[in-house]
């Protein structure tokens, strides 16, 4: 069985409101006019079709087509340098906390900021590597603060 890419427009609409909401099923539920568990249904059509997750970021940008940067993975500086120091020291956020000179609790605020705008989590390997090679690469947009 191969996986398709194609989507209907109503799906696309869908995908689309997904990613609005920031993967939110209910307010998506809401903006179409369907029930959440018709939401489901479409969404779980639309996996079995492409193979692509729309409850998941990375996938709800390669179903609309989108370029990653500018769409959620507005990172601070303060956020990359905690993507750098994790990588630096094998994941341990509290050791992190430690060098950066920041208290635990603002890393741990950091580390959620991070996960809801790309989806990545930094305690997760492969994650963290798709998110260093990201700041790397420069293709993230940084506000200063």
């Amino acid at each position: 069985m191969s996986l398709v890419l194609e989507i209907s427009e109503f799906e696309r609409k869908v995908v689309q409101e997904l990613h609005h909401q920031d993967g939110y099923q209910k307010g998506t539920a809401v903006a179409l006019g369907c029930s959440v568990s018709s939401l489901v249904r479409y969404i779980s059509n639309i996996f079995k079709r492409t193979g692509f997750d729309p409850r998941k970021v990375e996938d709800r940008v390669e179903l609309l087509g989108l370029i990653p940067t500018g769409i959620g993975y507005n990172l601070t500086a303060k956020e990359k340098t905690v993507i750098l120091a994790c990588c630096d020291y094998s994941m341990n956020l509290l050791q992190v906390s430690r060098v950066l000179g920041y208290h635990k609790n603002s890393i741990w605020y950091l580390r959620n900021s991070i996960q809801k705008k790309t989806g990545l989590d930094v305690r997760n390997f492969y994650d963290l590597i798709k998110l260093q090679k990201m700041v790397q690469n420069d293709s993230y947009e940084v506000e200063e603060q």
